[in-house]
C-alpha cells in the first residue's frame, strides 16, 4: 500500500514519503512526491533509479493519480503507460513541455482512466531503443522496467493494460518494441514516429540530415549491419512479424504533413503496409502539423496540439476488449485531418 500526505496545492514540493508495498506484502519503500499545483489529478517524482543489468543508470520519472494512496484505492489496479522520449531529450521532457497538463486533463475528462504513466531514459539520449554492445536498451525496457513497475507499484500485469506510447525517436522505439513484444504490450500510440526507410541506401535521399548526425551509423554500425537494419526497422517489422500478433495490437500514429525531418513519409508507408495487411490501426496526417514540443510557427507545440487525440485512442483501448479503430470520436484508419497543429 502507497502512503503520502498531500499538503496544500501552493506547496510546490512534497516531502512526505510514499510507501509501497509489492503483491506479496513486502516491506514498505519511501520515495518523495512532487505535487505541482496546476495538476489536479496527479502527481510527478522525476529521476528515480533501479537496477538493470541490462542499462547502467537506468532511470525513470512517473506520474501517478492522486487518489492512489486512498483507503478506498488500497486495492485498486491501474493500467500502465510506458513513454519513450525523443532524440537529444530524457525522462522528465514529457513534464517539463506541457505533456502532464494534458495527461491531466485527460483524466479529469474521463477520457483516460487513472493510469500510472511512466517516462523511461534510453541511456544517451540518442539510441532510438536499439540494444547496442553496451547498452542494451530495448531489453531493460522490455525485461527490467517492465518488471520492476509491476513489483513495485500496483498495476494491472497483463498485456491488454499496459501501453506503449513514444515521440519522434521514441516513436520508432515503441513502434518496434511493441512489433516485437506483443505478448507484453497490447497498445501503441506514437507521434511522428521516426521511422527509417525499408532500405537503408534510401536514407541519405530521404533524410539527407541524418548523415550529418551519422544517426543510422552510430545506431547500426559502419557499414551499416542489414540484418539489425531488418530486426530494428518498424517498417520491415510490420511486414515480417506474424500477422495475427501484430493485428492482436491496438495502434495508433500521427504525423505533420510538414514535419521537417520528413517522417511523414515513412509513416505514410507504414498505414500503407498495415492496410495491406489489413491490420486495424489509427493513422492521421495531421494539416500544417510539424514536429517536437516547440514550434517557431504556431501557439501550441505539434506534440501538444495532438496528445489529447492518442490519449484518447488509449483511454478506449484500455476500457474496451475490442480494436477501437474508427470508433465515434477517434481517428479512424486513414489520412484524415481531424485536428490542425497548433490548435486545440
Amino acid at each position: 500500500m502507497l502512503t503520502s500526505k498531500i499538503l496544500t496545492s501552493s506547496l510546490v514540493l512534497l516531502a512526505t514519503g510514499l510507501c509501497c508495498a509489492d503483491v506479496d506484502g513486502q516491506r514498505r519503500r519511501r520515495t518523495s512526491w512532487r505535487d505541482r499545483s496546476s495538476l489536479k489529478h496527479i502527481l510527478f517524482v522525476s529521476d528515480q533509479k533501479f537496477e538493470s543489468e541490462a542499462l547502467a543508470n537506468a532511470k525513470y520519472s512517473i506520474f501517478v493519480p492522486k487518489s492512489y494512496d486512498a483507503k478506498e484505492n488500497a486495492q485498486k489496479r491501474y493500467p500502465v503507460v510506458y513513454f519513450l522520449h525523443g532524440m537529444l531529450e530524457d525522462q522528465n521532457r514529457f513534464g517539463s513541455r506541457g505533456g502532464s497538463k494534458v495527461l491531466d486533463d485527460a483524466i479529469a475528462k474521463k477520457v483516460l482512466p487513472e493510469v500510472i504513466f511512466v517516462c523511461a531514459y534510453d541511456g544517451n539520449r540518442r539510441s532510438f531503443y536499439v540494444n547496442s554492445r553496451n547498452r542494451l536498451v530495448e531489453t531493460m525496457i522490455v525485461r527490467d522496467l517492465v518488471p520492476f513497475i509491476d513489483k513495485k507499484y500496483r498495476t494491472q500485469a497483463d498485456r491488454d493494460h499496459r501501453v506503449l506510447m513514444g515521440v519522434s525517436m521514441g516513436g520508432f522505439g515503441a513502434m518496434k518494441i511493441a512489433f516485437k513484444n506483443p505478448k507484453i504490450f497490447g497498445i501503441v500510440a506514437t507521434h511522428s514516429a521516426a521511422i527509417m526507410p525499408e532500405k537503408s541506401k534510401d536514407l541519405d535521399e530521404m533524410f539527407p540530415w541524418a548523415r550529418r548526425l551519422r544517426l543510422a551509423t552510430s545506431i547500426f554500425g559502419d557499414p551499416i549491419d542489414q540484418k539489425k537494419w531488418a530486426a530494428e526497422n518498424p517498417l520491415l517489422l510490420a511486414k515480417s512479424v506474424d500477422i495475427e500478433q501484430l493485428a492482436s495490437l491496438k495502434i495508433y500514429f500521427d504525423c505533420g504533413d510538414k514535419d521537417r525531418y520528413g517522417f511523414n513519409r515513412t509513416n505514410a508507408q507504414m498505414h500503407d503496409i498495415l492496410t495491406e495487411r489489413k491490420v486495424k490501426h489509427s493513422w492521421t496526417l495531421v494539416k500544417g502539423g510539424t514536429h517536437g514540443w516547440n514550434t517557431r510557427d504556431s501557439k501550441i507545440g505539434y506534440n501538444t496540439a495532438n496528445l489529447p487525440n492518442s490519449l484518447a485512442f488509449v483511454g478506449a483501448a484500455l476500457t474496451q476488449k475490442k480494436a477501437v479503430q474508427g470508433q465515434k470520436g477517434l481517428p479512424s484508419s486513414g489520412r484524415e485531418e481531424p485536428t490542425k497543429a497548433g490548435k486545440k
